[in-house]
């Protein structure tokens, strides 16, 4: 971690516009899972004014639910895009595309896109034009994310070559469910979730291996659900932490 960049990941709001069968993100919301642009406006400026002074760097990991349902989106991002040095943004592209794209185009080398397909809730044809108009946000910073389950699996040769020919690479994501139980083991660094179970059948991880190999990329033990690593000493509880929706905020505390 860059010992001089300060890490934030924000949870905009809970909400999500989609219904997909392996996310458990509350469809429903009340104001009070949000917070009013002026408000947050205001607790901003003070905190990046004392972190400039410090000269650390700020990125913004903004994620969700949704993040581009919230009623004031655009002015959100268009206000991060003058105090921090970085914007991640991860979403279903479901949003204005070209409106985005017309207000932040000069600033691709400033945000980065994460999208994710989920094809339960959005046509690959509606998706695909989305992607093409925020390219210049993901190539060479990310890849778009498919969660493979037993419905959409037959879809994967299909969608990967699809958002291929545009010249992006997919991530397919095995489908997990994690409790947030953890089983030690006998190596304090080698601790794993006895309940992070990866749901996909054999012959489904075998073609998500299959999938990603095509592209180069590979499965790592974390998303095959066989380990997940803790008691690493870093600065983490000190340069990175999280933002909830009703304002809480926590450190990193792995």
């Amino acid at each position: 971690m860059d010992k001089d960049k300060i890490s934030i990941t924000w949870v905009l709001l809970w909400k999500c516009n989609f219904n997909c069968i392996y996310c458990d993100s509350p469809s429903n919301t009340n104001a009070l899972e949000y917070q009013p642009l002026d408000q947050i406006t205001n607790v901003f400026d003070n905190f990046f004014k004392n972190i400039r002074r410090n000269k650390e760097s700020i990125k913004i990991t903004i994620t969700g639910g949704e993040p581009s349902i919230y009623p004031n989106f655009f002015d959100i991002i268009k206000y991060l895009t003058e105090k921090v040095d970085s914007i991640s943004l991860c979403t279903n592209l479901s949003f204005d595309a070209q409106k985005f794209f017309n207000m932040f185009g000069n600033f691709t080398n400033k945000i980065d896109i994460n999208p994710t397909f989920h094809p339960s809730c959005m046509k690959i044809e509606d998706f695909l034009y989305n992607l093409k108009i925020l390219k210049s946000f993901i190539v060479n910073k990310n890849n778009v994310n498919f969660v493979a389950d037993k419905y959409n699996m037959e879809q994967i040769d299909k969608v990967v070559q699809e958002i291929n020919n545009i010249g992006i690479k997919v991530k397919v994501l095995t489908f997990k469910y994690f409790t947030g139980k953890i089983k030690k083991t006998e190596k304090i660094k080698e601790k794993k979730y006895d309940s992070l179970e990866v749901l996909n059948s054999k012959e489904e991880i075998d073609k998500i291996k299959e999938v990603k190999e095509k592209q180069g990329l590979s499965l790592s033990e974390y998303e095959t659900g066989q380990k997940q690593s803790f008691g690493k000493k870093c600065l983490a509880g000190y340069k990175v932490f999280h933002i909830f929706p009703n304002g809480n905020i926590r450190r990193c505390s792995v």
